[in-house]
This record gives C-alpha cells, structure tokens and sequence, in this order.
C-alpha cells in the first residue's frame, strides 16, 4: 500500500499509526477503521483486519496459492482464461468499471485482480488466507490496489461503499454462504452491481456417471482434515503416474466410456483436456493445484440453480439474475 493511495482513497475512512514508509510504501504499522477502537497490523504492507480470536479455516488456500501463486494469471499462462470467464459471467464491461470503486472478496493470487487492474478501477481486494502475499507479490506495484487480509463477514468498511462487488471461486468455501452473501451486498451502493459465483450441486445418481469427479466429496470427507503439505504430497506423487494414464483414457476412448471408467475409478484428477486448450505440462500443472484445491477446502457447499435464486431474491435486490457459468452458477444483481 502507498501512502499516495492512502491519502487519495482511504484517509476518509480509516486511520494509521505508527508506520514505517520505504519508497512511499506503507510497510508496517497499525490501521483500524474510523470510529472502531481496535487497531490492526499492518505487516509487509499488507493491513490483517484478523481479530485474533477467529478460527481461520483458510489454511489450505494460504498453502495453496503461495505454490501456484502464477500459475493462473493469464500474463503468466499466455491465455485468456481469467479475462474471458471475467467478462462472460459478470456481464460487466471495462468501461462501466474505469475509475469505479471495487470489492474483490477471496482474490486468491490475483488472477482476477490483473483483470480488474486493467480496467482502471480503484480495486480494493482481500482473502482471509495468507493468498495476499502471493497477490501482493503479482500485483502490489499497481497504484489503483489496496489488498488487505480480512474476512467477509467483517468487511472493514461503511455500507453502501462500492460500486462493484466481484466474489469468485469463493462463496461456497465459506462456513455460512448466506451471511457472506448478506455481508458483500451491504457493502454495496444503491445501484451498484454484484457478481458471485458458486459450486452446483452434484447432479443425480443417474447422471453422475458423465462426470468422472462427480465423486471427489466422499474422499474430500477425509482429506480436508489432513495438514496441507501432506495432502499436496500424495496428490503430486499419485498424479505423477496417474495424470498420464488419466489423459489416455480421456483421449482415447470415446467420451461416454471414458468418463463412466473414471466415474467408477474414482481417483480425482482434474484434466481439463477436452475443455481448456493448454500444453500438456499445464495441463498436469493445473490438475495438481485443482485437485488439492477440491480435496483440501475445509467446507465446500453446492447449490442448485434455485437455491441460489432464493439467496439472492432474499437481499431484495432491484434485479437479480442467475445463470450456468464455468464455475457452476453466477449470480448477478443489482442493488
């Protein structure tokens, strides 16, 4: 954070004490919102609005994102994948977002932070895991970011504040996806836009067969419990001889039979061979970071296309909208 960002966005809104500057960054210090009284640290130049006595259930992305921390952003991959998935299931165009004020809730590396940076916007983007310092790492030079370590259920902010609310990837990790919901919308101005997205819930017996991880929860049930160095361990060394083997089954045999082999199989692995196009050794990349990213979430909770529909409806938004989306379902409101 540079301290000509503070001035010019957030002195209005929160006070600092005691920071120490090196090149115009804010490096350390304390920060707290304006009229709280407990202050937060600021540590490598990131404020951590993490009341001490919360339980943070974001360990694994911590772990997770500090791997891959490139792996994801299209400057890195060479493709558009975060650009396009950005502007498909938000709706949104770069103009309307030039010079708004922007929530990102649950930023992850900053996949779609680089997207949101492009746009000119005035981004304010948090996770509650140690994600951030991989952000931080990516995108920290911009002078249009603010990132900060915080959970959605105590946003550190007025009501009404932001133009835009952008959560991906995110919703359904949360202990209580209604409140996070209710917590990004009031953060939300009167006319102002959200965009969320969610797992869908697995589809019935009959058809799980077509989707050869329809079955990652029953091992996720254990996994999710073990420590995140040890969960990545065993999945890099089985996917080291099993992606191979994975790929031929679904390159090879037609897509009815291959998908009802590893249906039955049962071992996850998450090749996105028939729907991204990427060069092998990023394809098998991709399936290492997804695969523990589906099999260490600590909650994981899926929902049906209505469901969703009911969460939003519940906010009394002045229109809301919920579509099929890469992610599952996206729901798109305005306030």
């Amino acid at each position: 954070m540079t301290h000509q960002f503070f001035d010019e966005y957030l002195a209005s809104d929160f006070d600092i004490s005691e920071i120490v500057i090196t090149d115009n960054r804010i490096e350390s210090g304390k920060i707290r919102p304006k009229g709280t009284k407990e202050w937060f640290p600021i540590i490598n130049g990131i404020p951590r609005f993490l009341p001490s006595f919360q339980d943070n259930y974001t360990g694994n992305f911590g772990f997770q994102w500090k791997k891959f921390s490139k792996t994801q952003l299209d400057s890195y991959s060479g493709l558009s994948l975060s650009h396009d998935r950005f502007y498909d299931d938000t709706d949104w165009t770069k103009e309307e977002l030039n010079g708004k004020r922007v929530l990102e809730v649950g930023s992850g590396s900053g996949r779609f932070t680089e997207v949101l940076l492009e746009t000119g916007a005035i981004v304010h983007s948090f996770d509650y895991s140690e994600a951030v310092e991989a952000n931080a790492k990516n995108h920290d030079h911009h002078s249009n970011l603010f990132l900060f370590q915080g959970s959605v259920y105590d946003i550190p902010y007025p009501d009404n504040y932001f133009d835009h609310v952008f959560c991906f990837g995110v919703l359904q990790h949360t202990p209580d996806p209604n409140e996070s919901l209710r917590c990004m919308f009031k953060k939300l101005k009167t006319g102002g836009k959200l965009s969320v997205d969610n797992y869908p819930t697995a589809p019935k017996t009959v058809e799980k067969a077509k989707y050869p991880n329809a079955r990652y929860r029953e091992i996720r049930r254990v996994t999710s419990k073990w420590r995140p160095s040890v969960l990545f361990k065993v999945i890099q060394v089985y996917l080291w001889f099993w992606f191979p083997v994975d790929f031929l089954i679904r390159t090879r045999l037609p897509k009815k039979w291959s998908n009802l082999i590893l249906y039955h199989l049962n071992i996850p692995c998450w090749n996105y061979v028939h729907t991204i196009k990427m060069p092998y050794k990023m394809l098998k990349q991709w399936a290492v970071l997804d695969t523990f990213d589906a099999l260490s979430a600590r909650f994981d909770i899926p929902v049906t296309k209505d469901e969703f529909e009911i969460m939003g409806n519940s906010l009394d938004p002045n229109s809301l909208n919920v579509k099929r989306a890469f992610n599952g379902y996206v729901l798109n409101l305005t306030k």
